[in-house]
């Protein structure tokens, strides 16, 4: 190769680079202005769950990289769209930021109050937001676990720690966690939340259910030993099955009574709720005997009215 061939060829490729530097530096003047108006990801969150931009958030990074680790993530189309537009550090966190952006709305829907909103987020912001984005239902639980977890006069046993959000936030990140939490806890709480049970199940989860998400008969006898018989018996009956559940239920709390007339009345009240909620046919029968009543009432009134 001779000198002038030689020149030649290095005048062509610094102009090449020249051209693709040239390039770079025009793309990066058109894209910096439209990421410097993005919004970050946590003053998306903010405005979306409608609070203030002063209330404190954590960095969401966290939270990201332990949705970025669950298996499948299922976020709306309005909030895969809003986070395609932030100005994300990673791009593989796009589904994961969907999943907080869906949290945040659905807190907002939640949670009309806003001081208690703003409080909540302030307090667990990035495992509120992750439980609320991967579970619809786990919104409405929010400010009730919130304040039990506050509670000074809470007795936890020593094996035992005491339970936070991020608690909540990993139940709610597991399939067979939730589907016990959605049939034995959540439609119990005020049960469960009564005593350290509650915090005992989320602290330790795998002590109470098999591997489907069914009570397990040690898992009873642990609930009747920290929230007493009422929530065992109610868990006893609910893992044999609804059927005769007012029988089974019975049979369990013989030894909750005393002489007391206001405990009787108690027990048969919660009995009565429970046949009557779990067993259709006298469910039927009875909205069936309250319709006649009413309907017939109110025609008897409307004749008496034309006199």
């Amino acid at each position: 190769m001779n000198e002038k061939t030689f020149m030649k060829q290095h005048n062509f490729k610094l102009e090449t680079k020249s051209r693709l530097f040239a390039t770079a530096i025009f793309a990066l003047s058109t894209i910096t202005p439209q990421l410097a108006n993005a919004d970050t990801l946590t003053q998306l969150l903010k405005r979306t769950a409608r609070v203030s931009d002063d209330i404190p958030l954590q960095s969401s990074d966290d939270v990201l990289l332990r949705l970025r680790k669950l298996p499948t993530l299922h976020p709306s189309k309005d909030a895969l769209q809003s986070a395609g537009e932030a100005a994300l550090k990673n791009p593989e966190d796009l589904r994961a930021a969907a999943v907080l952006i869906d949290g945040a709305k659905r807190i907002d829907q939640a949670v009309p109050d806003i001081s208690l909103r703003s409080d909540l987020l302030s307090r667990s912001g990035n495992d509120v937001l992750q439980s609320a984005g991967l579970r619809t239902e786990a919104a409405g639980d929010l400010v009730y676990l919130d304040s039990y977890f506050r509670r000074a006069d809470l007795e936890i046993p020593s094996q035992f720690r005491r339970a936070t959000m991020t608690d909540f936030a990993t139940v709610a990140a597991d399939d067979i966690r939730w589907t016990f939490w959605q049939k034995y806890v959540q439609p119990n709480k005020e049960l469960w939340a009564g005593s350290a049970a509650l915090t005992a199940y989320l602290v330790a989860p795998e002590m109470w259910h098999d591997a489907a998400g069914n009570i397990t008969e040690k898992a009873v006898t642990l609930a009747g030993d920290l929230g007493g018989e009422l929530l065992a018996a109610m868990l006893r009956g609910v893992r044999k099955g609804g059927e005769n559940m007012g029988k089974k239920v019975a049979g369990e709390i013989p030894s909750l009574l005393g002489s007391s007339f206001i405990t009787w009345l108690g027990v048969i009240a919660f009995v009565a709720i429970l046949a009557v909620t779990l067993l259709a046919p006298l469910r039927n029968r009875v909205f069936s005997l309250l319709r006649r009543f009413i309907i017939g009432k109110s025609s008897r009134q409307t004749d008496a009215d034309s006199f």
